[in-house]
């Protein structure tokens, strides 16, 4: 999805849970094209909120080097960076995590949303309520990925094409497979 071969990531905080979502976007992008360049930046730390603006000047700094497509973790940096590529222009473009960004994303910003990678909140949910209703919950963690329909590619916002969309699936079937390992660190 980048004509330039180059894309960006912005981490919103220097831990275990971002570079995870670096090393998979990374390898995403690898995995289609080997000689991807992602440039990657961090705000720094700070143990506070997030600041969106900064966030923002990093996608923008990213743009300008050349990066046509911008990701980032957590979920409260999809609107800057969102706001980053509208402010681009030229085609660049702003992917969305944890939520559908097309959906969820201010009007003015939605048509520079790819694609989000959604977290199914309602799945998990709706196992939960499952086991607790059967007399079967218990402590602990319940983990939700590919296998369990946990995380899903959205394309509310239309700019995905079929051959994309295709080359995901082919993806995600194997790694479901265990054909292809998603690296964990960068």
């Amino acid at each position: 999805m980048s004509s330039t071969k180059r894309i960006g990531f912005v981490g919103g905080r220097d831990d275990e849970t971002t570079k995870r979502y670096q090393a998979g976007y990374t390898a995403g992008a690898r995995a289609v094209d080997a000689a991807m360049k992602v440039d990657v930046a961090y705000l720094p730390a700070g143990g506070g909120a997030l600041d969106p603006e900064q966030a923002k000047a990093m996608a923008l700094t990213q743009l300008a080097a050349g990066s046509d497509l911008v990701f980032g973790a957590p979920r409260e940096l999809g609107p800057p960076l969102a706001a980053a590529a509208l402010e681009r222009g030229g085609g660049a473009r702003a992917i969305g995590v944890d939520v559908d960004a097309a959906e969820a994303a201010e009007p003015a910003v939605r048509s520079v949303v790819l694609t989000s990678m959604v977290k199914r909140f309602d799945v998990a949910m709706t196992e939960v309520l499952k086991r607790f209703v059967e007399g079967r919950l218990a402590p602990g963690q319940l983990r939700f990925g590919l296998a369990r329909d946990g995380v899903e590619l959205s394309v509310a916002g239309g700019l995905l094409s079929v051959e994309a969309v295709a080359r995901v699936d082919e993806l995600r079937q194997q790694i479901l497979s265990g054909q292809v390992q998603v690296p964990t660190a960068p």
